[in-house]
């Protein structure tokens, strides 16, 4: 009987080459979920966005349609806090109000609390100490949830990515990338 190694190093390279096709899966399949996550975050974000835009303008405003407009954009920042609640779950929630429904356990997300605050000084039901007036407060309510969606999002780190995928895919265009 002949011992050959050419049995068992075909089993040894059919193994490394499984566990190199599944590793490889699982990197494009949790690639495509943060991507996924990630669109998701950016829809809600703009819509978020657009409403605070509104409630700042309406800020100002004065008439008989006030109230059903403020009312209206209230039910606005209250379904994106809920919808937030989706993406950007409490954290602590086994710790703290767990006498509460659980997606209103524990600790809001900061974006939320931009939402909530927003919510509530369009209601009157925040004081805006240190702003001037609800505009000022509202923009820079605004201005405030912009920035950590930013940090969420990091749209600067998926420019440079997009920057160096673009470089790869069309060498011609080189030069157009030699900034970055």
């Amino acid at each position: 009987m002949e011992f050959t190694l050419a049995g068992p190093l075909a089993t040894v390279v059919g193994v490394l080459l499984g566990w190199l096709i599944a590793y490889q899966s699982y990197r494009l399949s949790a690639s495509g979920i943060v991507s996924q996550w990630r669109r998701e975050i950016r829809v809600w974000a703009d819509e978020a966005i657009g409403v605070l835009a509104k409630v700042e303008a309406s800020s100002t405003k004065s008439g008989p349609d006030l109230k059903a407009e403020i009312d209206a954009h209230r039910v606005d920042l209250s379904s994106l806090i809920d919808r937030g609640r989706l993406l950007l779950p409490n954290e602590q929630e086994e710790k703290i109000d767990v006498h509460k429904p659980c997606a209103y356990r524990g600790l809001r997300h900061r974006s939320l609390d931009a939402l909530m605050a927003a919510y509530r000084v369009l209601g009157d039901e925040l004081a805006i100490d240190g702003f001037p007036d609800k505009k000022t407060a509202l923009f820079q309510i605004r201005r405030e949830f912009v920035s950590i969606l930013q940090a969420i999002i990091e749209p600067r780190h998926v420019n440079r990515e997009i920057a160096r995928l673009r470089k790869l895919s069309y060498p011609k265009y080189k030069k157009d990338f030699a900034a970055h």
